[in-house]
């Protein structure tokens, strides 16, 4: 049986794996030269990240470890690392920057430590053309009751009780002024009128946040 490591990696040659990231590129890159810069994002990604989570929870790659492709890209893409079971929280800046450039040759800047967006935000001064997330469905447990007064908060205080809309503005907040967002809620959030939730929905989707 093939370690979670492997099929990670072997994953990446599947023709099914293969054909979704193809697919999305070329779409994707049609979609951009058409200005659909939104749509582009959800075609580009989306589809890729749902298709590997779907083949990693529930197909083999043992054919694939073994064919003459498997055995060049054990030999060639494979990085070892032993890392030990308690890795403290400060590491986790490092691990995930590696496992980007590893993965997708992203050179990231992932913030100076481990850190929350919320309360030690590590790029407060970011303004980013384009933003794309798959933040935690309502977290009531995010400490919003210490960030009444939060610069982010241009349309309306996010309820204590649900990080959703605190999410949403702090995705908008870092937004350049043409810049474009692409992100994943729950379900009720896009009906949800408690705490004043409505108010933040309304008023964040009616074309002012540049």
């Amino acid at each position: 049986m093939l370690s979670r490591r492997e099929r990670v990696l072997y994953r990446q040659i599947h023709p099914l794996k293969l054909a979704v990231d193809v697919t999305g590129g070329f779409v994707s890159t049609w979609l951009v030269w058409r200005h659909a810069l939104v749509a582009a994002l959800l075609v580009g990604f989306p589809p890729s990240v749902i298709a590997s989570a779907w083949m990693l929870g529930s197909m083999d790659f043992t054919r694939q470890r073994d064919s003459t492709f498997g055995r060049y890209v054990a030999y060639h893409m494979r990085v070892k690392l032993k890392l030990d079971e308690n890795i403290p929280a400060s590491a986790a800046p490092r691990l995930a920057a590696l496992g980007l450039d590893v993965d997708t040759g992203i050179d990231a800047d992932l913030g100076k430590e481990h850190a929350d967006s919320f309360h030690r935000d590590q790029h407060p001064d970011l303004k980013a053309d384009f933003v794309l997330a798959n933040p935690p469905f309502n977290d009531s447990d995010w400490g919003g009751e210490r960030l009444r007064d939060d610069v982010r908060w241009k349309y309306g205080v996010p309820p204590v009780g649900n990080a959703n809309f605190a999410w949403v503005q702090h995705f908008v907040h870092h937004l350049a002024p043409r810049g474009t967002a692409g992100f994943v809620l729950a379900n009720g959030s896009m009906s949800s009128n408690q705490s004043g939730e409505g108010e933040i929905r309304s008023s964040s989707s009616c074309g002012t946040c540049g």
